[in-house]
């Protein structure tokens, strides 16, 4: 029986490409890979945005915007960093999301960044053990 032309298909053909880009759960290797892949499309974008030539009168103008679209860059980077980077790779690890507010500590997140490189599935209770 072939399903009816109003019928809605379960899987969208954009699925596999969500959970590529917006993951729930990723490993070691995969946060190693979005980490390094966030550090070197945000230098490149941050470079060209330094250095574009606005077609304005006004130098003031031109340095203004410069600076509203370098902080909307970074605010969408760590947006996407932080929900779609670090939270999916603390619920890997077996802890809660809210973990995430432990990156904002200084000196605290170097040491928490490290667990997300180096600690593998579901020992998350065994570092919090340790400190």
């Amino acid at each position: 029986m072939q399903p009816s032309p109003t019928t809605i298909p379960s899987s969208p053909p954009l699925r596999p490409f969500a959970g590529l880009f917006f993951p729930t759960r990723i490993g070691r290797l995969s946060f190693l890979a979005r980490v390094l892949s966030l550090v070197a499309i945000h230098g490149g974008v941050t470079y060209l945005l330094s250095h574009i030539q606005f077609d304005s009168e006004s130098p003031q103008f031109d340095s203004e915007l410069r600076l509203l679209l370098v902080v909307f860059w970074v605010a969408a980077v760590t947006v996407y960093y932080f929900s779609f980077v670090v939270v999916p790779r603390l619920r890997h690890l077996g802890a809660s999301a809210l973990a995430v507010l432990w990156c904002f500590v200084p000196i605290l997140n170097l040491l928490i960044l490290g667990v997300l490189f180096l600690y593998p599935e579901g020992d998350w209770q065994k570092f919090r053990g340790q400190i």
